[in-house]
């Protein structure tokens, strides 16, 4: 599975938790990768 850059994901943890030590909640993850999915169905 292709993981996004680390400079990336010590973004958003930072951004999402304030810590980039901080694991991703389940839920969160579940919740991004859901409007991943709308996202790409999108007209946009």
């Amino acid at each position: 599975m292709p993981l996004p850059a680390r400079e990336y994901m010590e973004f958003r943890l930072l951004t999402q938790y304030g810590d980039i030590a901080h694991h991703p909640e389940p839920h969160d993850v579940l919740n991004y990768l859901q409007w991943c999915r709308e996202w790409d169905r999108s007209d946009v």
